[in-house]
């Protein structure tokens, strides 16, 4: 009895140095921590104060289930109402994932409660 109690501490005192000695061998071979720097890069707000927009060749088309139509109409939205486009867009994603079909559960009640 005294010799399989005595195996279990020396086979436990072996696993426990084992791993101490991992953890130190570990830590000194391990590399230094690395300094993270994140970089972000802003757009332009496409807000402006005149009445109209300005003529614009081309307008950049985000890769969205948005027709380019669409994608203009927003685009004309969020300059007249000083709100920027990446911001919009975010939210119709958030809300419906670009379903047009989608309808939230509080706009069904309000429907609902209309007819």
């Amino acid at each position: 009895m005294k010799r399989k109690t005595i195996r279990k501490i020396r086979f436990w005192a072996v696993v426990v140095l084992f791993a101490i000695t991992s953890f130190f061998l570990g830590k000194a071979i391990s590399p230094t921590k690395a300094e993270t720097i994140t970089v972000y890069k802003y757009k332009d707000n496409l807000t402006y104060k005149a009445d109209k927009l300005p003529k614009v060749e081309k307008n950049h088309y985000y890769d969205l289930p948005l027709s380019h139509n669409l994608q203009d109409f927003i685009y004309e939205i969020c300059a007249d109402e000083g709100v920027p486009v990446t911001l919009v867009l975010a939210m119709i994603e958030t809300e419906s994932g670009f379903n047009p079909e989608i309808i939230k559960y509080h706009q069904r009640l309000r429907i609902i409660a209309d007819k």
